[in-house]
């Protein structure tokens, strides 16, 4: 992959999570999840 090729998906916004903003799961790193303020 070059460049900005990885896969994100926006979780968190469609769930009734903590994060009501959302979450950005990274398929790239599984363990890595960053919130959205």
């Amino acid at each position: 992959m070059d460049g900005d090729g990885h896969l994100e998906l926006l979780v968190g916004a469609e769930s009734d999570g903590p994060t009501r903003a959302g979450a950005v799961y990274s398929i790239d790193d599984p363990l890595r999840v960053r919130t959205s303020p």
